[in-house]
């Protein structure tokens, strides 16, 4: 097809077909998995629904696309089984590999006596055989590609990262365990503008780490990959990459409740009063950037151990209190209403 035009340059098989078949007269018939070889030549699975008999092939046509020929240079069908033919009506597929054999997914068995994957040399010589369950589902194998594993290292799952624990300068990193970490596993994080990776390696047994040190209000990236055995080049690819951003205001220490140091009411409307077991010397009142809204000094001679501090002013919504008592300074949350 023309992609440019979407108009048909020629088309091989059907009703409409445009192409002769010197050394094949029956052809194929519901095919499937179509594929161009290195060579120019195509390889499908022929599922033989129209032959006499029915009968499924893989098979490899050389095309001449000039004088319209579809040359047969290589064919397979399987041998019968306990005297069944070897026939399968639906899917199926074919995969010519890197060494010349071709591996065959039967696709939909129309006995399940019948192998459901076979790889064959190019003389046709069965090296490795699959047959799937005889039951339910099983039955059906729609396509079957074969790969080298030469990478035995599982990578974590992108889906079960997380970042936890979120403040302006840390974050809690979290993934689910592989089963193969045999080393320990190795995580990558940067500012989301940076193209250099801090890399930090943990135990294979961790599944967190907690990052400190960064910088407040900013896009963060992270990944991680899994490390087998890295003296014989057996690690993981890295996840893909997953992002947080730190938060925009400087963490405080933050209590609900300090220890001496007492707030009431809470939530508040007009008015809070604050509480201390020593004089207290200021009170500052901060909005969640931490920015200052309003600031109280107390000298020594009216330093108090309690005070009450009008907040009738301030919007509803989230804010710190903090003290100063005695040298000594909290920080607590505080909720208009």
């Amino acid at each position: 097809i023309n992609v440019s035009t979407g108009a048909f340059i020629w088309r091989l098989g059907g009703d409409s077909n445009q192409f002769t078949f010197p050394n094949d007269a029956a052809k194929f018939s519901y095919q499937h998995d179509c594929r161009v070889l290195t060579n120019g030549n195509i390889t499908l699975f022929d599922d033989g629904n129209f032959h006499s008999p029915a009968k499924s092939f893989a098979k490899e046509y050389q095309l001449d696309l000039t004088n319209k020929i579809a040359t047969l240079v290589w064919s397979y069908s399987h041998p019968d089984v306990n005297g069944v033919v070897a026939y399968y009506f639906a899917m199926g597929s074919a995969q010519r590999l890197s060494n010349g054999n071709t591996f065959i997914n039967w696709g939909w068995r129309s006995n399940g006596t019948l192998p459901s994957m076979t790889e064959v040399t190019s003389a046709g010589t069965i090296v490795w055989e699959l047959t799937l369950t005889d039951g339910g589902k099983n039955i059906v194998a729609y396509r079957g590609h074969r790969y080298l594993w030469d990478n035995i290292c599982a990578r974590p799952t992108f889906a079960n990262m997380k970042t936890k624990s979120i403040t302006s300068t840390t974050a809690n990193l979290t993934w689910a365990a592989v089963a193969n970490a045999r080393q320990k596993y190795e995580v990558q994080y940067k500012k989301d503008a940076d193209a250099v990776w801090t890399s930090t390696k943990v135990s294979p047994t961790a599944t967190s780490l907690v990052i400190t040190g960064l910088t407040l209000s900013t896009l963060y990236d992270w990944r991680i990959q899994a490390l087998c055995d890295t003296l014989a080049g057996k690690v993981s690819k890295f996840t893909a990459i997953k992002t947080f951003t730190t938060k925009a205001f400087k963490d405080l220490q933050v209590n609900e409740n300090v220890a001496g140091i007492f707030l009431y009411p809470n939530p508040a409307h007009d008015a809070i009063t604050i509480e201390s077991n020593g004089n207290i010397s200021q009170v500052r009142v901060l909005n969640l950037l931490a920015q200052e809204i309003k600031q109280i000094n107390f000298g020594n001679e009216v330093a108090e151990t309690q005070i009450r501090l009008s907040i009738s002013n301030l919007s509803a919504g989230n804010y710190f209190v903090e003290v100063t008592s005695n040298e000594k300074k909290e920080v607590m949350k505080l909720v208009v209403e």
